[in-house]
């Protein structure tokens, strides 16, 4: 019986390689993960202040249950 080779795991095989070593030179590399620009909530309230205000959100969840106690 001969060995089939399918030719869509090389190439997800290639992609993963490819991800990987990305990931790599990002690492090795100076380059920040994030600038400050893009964040100008962060910036505005501090890096402390946001993640309180983050913190101190209401998830989707809390909010349906609190929204389905109040209507009963």
């Amino acid at each position: 019986m001969a060995l089939r080779i399918d030719p869509l795991d090389d190439a997800k095989t290639a992609e993963k390689k490819l991800k990987r070593q990305r990931l790599l030179d990002f690492l090795h590399s100076d380059e920040p993960a994030s600038h400050d620009e893009p964040h100008p909530d962060i910036v505005a309230l501090g890096t402390a202040g946001w993640v309180r205000a983050l913190r101190n959100e209401k998830s989707g969840r809390q909010k349906d249950i609190e929204k389905r106690f109040s209507e009963s």
